[in-house]
C-alpha cells in the first residue's frame, strides 16, 4: 500500500545517502519485486527466488543453476 512504498523509499534514500546498499527480504511475487525496482534498492531475496535451503543444498543448487 502507500504507506509501506513511502517507507521503503524514505529507508532506500537514507541508507544511499550513506553508501550503503539495500537488499530487500520477503519478495514473494514478480509484482513485489517490480514495484520495489523503483527505489533506490540493489538486490532482493525470497521465496520468489528460492525457497530457504540448507547450506549442502544450497551448494548443490549453485553449481547446478545457469548464471543469468
Amino acid at each position: 500500500d502507500d504507506k509501506d512504498r513511502k517507507l521503503i523509499k524514505s529507508i532506500a534514500v537514507m541508507a544511499s545517502t550513506y553508501g550503503a546498499e539495500v537488499c530487500v527480504e520477503g519478495i514473494e511475487t514478480e509484482g513485489m519485486k517490480a514495484i520495489l525496482q523503483k527505489y533506490s534498492v540493489h538486490s532482493f531475496q525470497g521465496y520468489y527466488y528460492a525457497k530457504p535451503l540448507g547450506f549442502n543444498e544450497f551448494m548443490e543448487w549453485n553449481d547446478t543453476r545457469e548464471i543469468q
